[in-house]
């Protein structure tokens, strides 16, 4: 199986608040400051707790990279509310960016389970996206031993052209 998860809206009360109160988006989700060094590190203490109890399981067969995110995409893009939600709360693109540079950090305590980390085009807080800086995270996980390239999101990124937008 894969182990997933998931911050961001399905986060506990209690990570939700770390940095302040949760924020309010426009879909009536809550989530907490994930970008934030204190909700990292909170994310960092419950994934060493995780492998302490599943790393060596062969139950487990992978680990999914969902720190960074709402739901389970970290690279994907949010509506133009929810991005203002965010912003208002103190998101910025350079804090993303820096998270999601960092995020396999977040799950060093996993030395046996491999990690596999969804990729997409970064899409900025004005809603453009950024396949360079993508890219530019790649290695990090093309030189780890233990993690393994995926993308999960390959439709449409906004409602202009089509698709579903993440919120």
């Amino acid at each position: 199986v894969q182990l997933r998860v998931l911050g961001g809206a399905t986060a506990p009360d209690w990570a939700k608040a770390i940095g302040g109160a949760p924020i309010e988006l426009p879909d009536g989700r809550t989530v907490g400051r994930w970008w934030t060094s204190g909700y990292r590190a909170a994310w960092q203490a419950t994934q060493a707790a995780l492998a302490g109890k599943y790393d060596d399981a062969r139950l487990v067969g992978t680990i999914a990279v969902t720190s960074c995110a709402i739901a389970d995409e970290p690279f994907a893009g949010y509506d133009d509310a929810t991005r203002g939600a965010l912003a208002a709360a103190g998101y910025t693109d350079a804090q993303q960016r820096a998270c999601l540079s960092g995020a396999l950090a977040d799950y060093a305590a996993w030395t046996q389970t491999p990690a596999e980390y969804p990729f997409a085009a970064f899409t900025a807080a004005d809603g453009t996206t950024d396949a360079s800086f993508t890219v530019s995270v790649m290695p990090g996980c093309t030189d780890a031993t233990r993690c393994v390239l995926a993308l999960h999101d390959v439709g449409p990124r906004s409602a202009s052209d089509g698709g579903p937008v993440h919120a």
